[in-house]
């Protein structure tokens, strides 16, 4: 075994979980993950632009209300990750996890995430950010740290999970 592949070999073996079920896989690398979230925010980003240009010039056409373009807004930053979640995110790989080699499972059992895809896609692109703000403003302030819970979703690196089956 090559120098290289033996390195390849032990950060898989460092990262090796099991599922809800029993099964392994590799869990993604912190900057695979993150790498994955920044292209998905991105794409957030250019999706809630090109709504607030159509948004604007809808505007100058029909002259909508400052009440109505207020909630349009709102509507389109929840509206467009629901729609990308939907739309790309069905079997865990939006954009950002082709590009990272990820996949985004349930750990139960390492399935596709299937309906819940929107919201999961809803939560990694809204209420992530608002969570990392959250945090440090409760580091700062003297508070805890992260809070408890279950882990509902897993990244999972895709190539060494396959070359673990």
């Amino acid at each position: 075994m090559t120098v290289q592949a033996e390195q390849v070999r032990r950060t898989a073996d460092k990262r090796l979980k099991t599922f809800g079920n029993g099964s392994y896989y590799v869990e993604a690398g912190f900057w695979r993950t993150f790498l994955a979230w920044l292209v998905d925010i991105a794409v957030f980003l250019l999706g809630a632009g090109a709504g607030v240009v159509v948004l604007a010039v809808a505007d100058r056409t029909a002259n909508l209300g400052d009440g109505a373009l207020v909630l349009c807004v709102v509507g389109l930053l929840v509206l467009v990750p629901l729609l990308y979640g939907g739309l790309c995110y069905r079997d865990g790989r939006a954009l950002g996890a082709v590009l990272a080699g990820t996949r985004l499972v349930r750990f139960a059992d390492g399935g596709r995430l299937g309906a819940k895809a929107p919201w999961a896609m809803l939560i990694r692109t809204i209420f992530l950010p608002l969570l990392v703000f959250a945090l440090i403003a409760s580091v700062f302030g003297g508070g805890g740290g992260a809070p408890g819970g279950s882990t509902i979703r897993v990244s999972v690196d895709v190539r060494a999970t396959a070359r673990l089956r």
